[in-house]
């Protein structure tokens, strides 16, 4: 079995394409954040689980992959596990997707 700890190999692509190494503690990060969200704990063995299914995911094909496509893999993840916090994870994405067109768009506006 492959190991999933070696951070190293995957190429994350951001959202403005640069390329950066794929960091366990930022997905961590954000699966403790969704569950706080909905004042829950998690278990260390049941994110540990969640960790390996998502990292299982992630290593599974092509030596790249866009962030996007982790935040799918995080939220079926969190889907299977606990549908609620999957919920909260799945609406912070919406916000800071929203937050994100409101940015850009200001900033296009300002450019010209």
């Amino acid at each position: 079995e492959r190991d999933y700890m070696d951070n190293t190999r995957k190429i994350v692509l951001k959202r403005n394409g640069t390329p950066a190494f794929y960091n366990r503690e930022k997905i961590e990060t954000a699966i403790l954040k969704a569950y706080m969200a909905e004042n829950q704990n998690v278990e260390d063995f049941v994110l540990r689980v969640m960790l390996r299914e998502i990292e299982h995911e992630i290593y599974k094909d092509t030596e790249k992959i866009g962030i996007e496509d982790i935040q799918d893999i995080v939220e079926k993840v969190l889907q299977k596990h606990n549908p609620t916090i999957a919920h909260a994870y799945m609406s912070y994405r919406h916000r800071r997707h929203s937050a994100r067109n409101v940015e850009e768009s200001l900033m296009s506006v300002l450019a010209k």
